[in-house]
């Protein structure tokens, strides 16, 4: 039985191109496998270096968060007693001081001293300059008060009180500048 059909179809075969690509004689064999070991090891070599850069920045953001929160600290302490000696101040402001409110002030203001003296070193470890800035003010308005307590002078609070306010204030702007608030 026939199909009807007069000629048989010619068979498929590969165009000239697609010889000349896959001709062993054009490049080695060797060659592919190079190159996909060169690429391979270029990526690995640019997935390290971001590694290597990304914990880099986190230990950074690490160090500043740990530097952070000890300036905080240092800056809580130090209000702290700089709210005492300011709340004291206030209160006998204009009045004559009791003799055992006057020496109340003196060790509030003795131990403010002994804060900023203390917090001093943390900050001059982890502040900015303008912060270790504020606090060698705060501490010297503190020192003049100090002394004139010593001298047993209550009439110098006005003048300490405006000193004292004016050095926290100069302090709380240089800490939220210094951390970034």
């Amino acid at each position: 039985m026939s199909l009807g059909m007069t000629g048989a179809v010619p068979a498929p075969s590969p165009s000239p191109v697609l010889v000349q690509l896959v001709d062993q004689a054009s490049a080695p064999v060797w060659l592919a496998p190079l190159l996909t070991g060169f690429f391979v090891l270029v990526a690995s070599l640019i997935a390290l270096y971001s590694l290597y850069r990304s914990d880099l920045r986190k230990l950074r953001r690490e160090d500043q968060r740990q530097w952070d929160r000890d300036l905080r600290q240092a800056y809580v302490d130090v209000s702290q007693h700089m709210r005492r000696v300011l709340r004291w101040l206030e209160h006998s402001e204009g009045r004559s001081i009791a003799h055992s409110a006057f020496e109340k002030l003196a060790d509030h203001a003795d131990a403010a001293g002994i804060a900023l003296g203390d917090a001093r070193v943390s900050i001059e470890m982890t502040a900015p300059p303008a912060v270790i800035s504020a606090v060698e003010d705060l501490q010297r308005a503190v020192g003049d008060l100090d002394a004139g307590l010593a001298n047993g002078d209550p009439g110098l609070s006005a003048a300490h009180l405006a000193a004292l306010k004016h050095a926290q204030n100069a302090f709380e702007r240089s800490v939220r500048e210094g951390l970034r608030i």
